[in-house]
C-alpha cells in the first residue's frame, strides 16, 4: 500500500500537468468574400474567396479602453494580433491598434494608432472589437471577437522599365509612372508625369473639404517643352469621376493639337500608410484634334444612361404652386464651364414647382431630369452639390436634391 499511494499521487500530478498545457487546436477555415466584412473569434482562420490570402485573428496583445461605468483620465487603444498569409509563404504576424466607441466601433480618425495593414495589394482594416471592457463585468468575460474587411488595390500595371519610352496610340489609354515618358508615334508628340500630389482623403477618412490629386506633365511639340496640369476628384479605386472647380482641378489639358485627359490615378491613399513616388500609376488618354478652335472643347465622360430596373425608379410628379423646383445637374456642362469652354450653368431647376415629392430611388429623380432636360442631366445630391458644384450653383432659392444618407428627398437651399 505504501509504495502504490505515491505511484497513484505521482500519475494524478502527472494527468493534472499535462491538462494545464496548451492543446493546440485546428480550427475549420472560415471564408469570406473580399471587401466583405467579417466577424471572427481568435485562432480562426479566414479565406479570401478568389484569393490566394488567409488572415486569422490571433489574439488582442491589450485593452486599455476606458471601461463602462469607470471614469478614466486617459484612456488607451485596444492592440490586436492578426497573422496574414499569401499562397505558400510563412505568415506574417502584424499589430493592429484602434480606439473604438463603447460599441467596439473603430473611430477612423483616431490619432496615433494604426487601424489598417497592407499586405502587397492588400489592405487589412480593423473595424471593430467586442467585447467592451466594462467596470461591472465578471472575471469569466465574454470572448474577444473582431471585425476584418479585406481590400485589394485596383493595380494598373506599368512597365517596369521607367527609363525607356512607352510606344503609345492616340485615343488609347497609356499608364505611365512618375519619371516615365509616352512616345505618341508617328505624332511628334510625347508626355511624361513630372509629379503627382496627392492631396485625396485616405480611405477610412471623413474629409471636410474637397480632396484631389494633381499631376504635372511635361509634354514635347515638335521638340518644344510645353508645361500641364491635370487633376481632379476619383473614387476610391483611383478612377477620375469629375473636375473640381478650380484652376488645378480639371482633369484634361489642351498641348496644340492635342488633348490630354487624365483617367486614374492609383494606388488611392491609406490612413497613416505613406505613399512612395514609385508606386504611383497614373493613366491618360492623349487625342487628336483635326482643326482645334479657338476654344477646344474637351472629352467628358458622362454618367451611364439612366435604366428602370425596378418600379420604385418610375418618376412620379406631383405639380403644386406651392412646391419646389428639382434641382438637376450635367457634369458635362460643368466640366466645359469649369474650363471656360462654356458658359452654360451646369444647374438648372425643373420649370414646374413639385409638390409633397415622394421619390423612392435617385434614379427617378434623375428620370424627372432627363424629361425637362435631357439624358446628360440628373438629379443633384447632397453629397456633389458642396464639393464639386459648389461655385457654379445658384445663388437663391429652395429646391428639392437627393440624400444619400437618408435615401430620400431634402429641400436644399444656397448657404445652408
Amino acid at each position: 500500500m505504501s509504495l502504490r499511494a505515491p505511484s497513484l499521487f505521482l500519475v494524478m500530478l502527472l494527468l493534472a500537468a499535462c491538462s494545464a498545457l496548451p492543446i493546440p487546436v485546428n480550427y475549420p477555415a472560415m471564408q469570406a468574400e473580399l471587401g466583405q466584412a467579417f466577424t471572427v473569434r481568435r485562432g480562426i482562420p479566414v479565406e479570401i474567396v478568389g484569393e490566394d490570402l488567409v488572415v486569422t485573428f490571433d489574439k488582442v496583445l491589450s485593452d486599455g479602453r476606458c471601461p463602462v461605468h469607470m471614469s478614466c483620465t486617459a484612456t488607451l487603444p485596444v492592440e490586436v494580433a492578426v497573422r496574414v498569409r499569401g499562397g505558400d509563404e510563412e505568415p506574417l504576424m502584424t499589430t493592429l491598434s484602434a480606439h473604438t466607441t463603447d460599441g467596439g466601433d473603430v473611430i477612423a480618425q483616431a490619432p496615433g494608432v494604426v487601424p489598417v495593414y497592407r499586405f502587397g495589394p492588400y489592405t487589412v482594416a480593423l473595424e471593430r472589437v467586442v467585447p467592451y471592457p466594462d467596470a461591472d463585468s465578471k472575471l469569466l468575460s465574454t470572448p474577444y471577437q473582431v471585425t476584418l474587411r479585406v481590400t485589394r488595390d485596383r493595380t494598373i500595371e506599368v512597365s517596369p522599365d521607367t527609363q525607356a519610352p512607352v510606344p503609345a496610340r492616340l485615343g488609347e489609354p497609356v499608364t505611365l509612372a512618375i519619371g516615365q515618358r509616352a512616345i505618341f508615334a508617328p505624332a511628334a508628340f510625347q508626355v511624361s508625369v513630372a509629379q503627382v500630389e496627392d492631396n485625396r482623403c485616405p480611405k477610412m477618412v471623413i474629409c471636410e473639404l474637397p480632396t484631389i490629386v494633381i499631376v504635372e506633365l511635361n509634354a514635347q511639340l515638335d521638340g518644344a517643352l510645353h508645361k500641364a496640369t491635370v487633376g481632379g476628384v476619383t473614387d476610391e479605386d483611383g478612377r477620375v469621376t469629375g473636375p473640381l472647380m478650380e484652376t488645378r482641378g480639371i482633369p484634361w489639358a489642351q498641348v496644340g493639337p492635342y488633348t490630354i485627359e487624365l483617367t486614374d490615378v492609383t494606388p488611392y491613399p491609406e490612413w497613416n500608410i505613406e505613399t512612395a513616388p514609385e508606386a504611383y500609376a497614373v493613366t491618360l488618354v492623349v487625342s487628336e484634334t483635326a482643326q482645334p478652335p479657338a476654344t477646344p472643347e474637351p472629352t467628358v465622360a458622362t454618367k451611364p444612361p439612366l435604366v428602370i430596373t425596378t418600379s420604385d425608379d418610375v418618376p412620379v410628379l406631383s405639380i403644386d404652386s406651392g412646391g419646389h423646383p428639382i434641382l438637376c445637374v450635367s457634369y458635362r456642362a460643368l466640366t466645359l464651364f469649369a474650363a471656360g469652354v462654356s458658359t452654360e450653368a451646369p444647374f438648372a431647376g425643373t420649370a414646374l414647382p413639385i409638390g409633397a415629392v415622394s421619390l423612392s430611388t435617385q434614379a427617378a429623380g434623375d428620370a424627372i431630369c432627363a424629361m425637362f432636360f435631357d439624358d446628360e442631366w440628373q438629379m443633384a445630391d447632397t453629397l456633389t452639390i458642396d464639393v464639386a458644384y459648389a461655385p457654379a450653383l445658384p445663388e437663391s432659392g429652395a429646391y428639392w436634391v437627393w440624400d444619400p444618407a437618408t435615401a430620400a428627398t431634402v429641400i436644399w437651399e444656397p448657404g445652408q
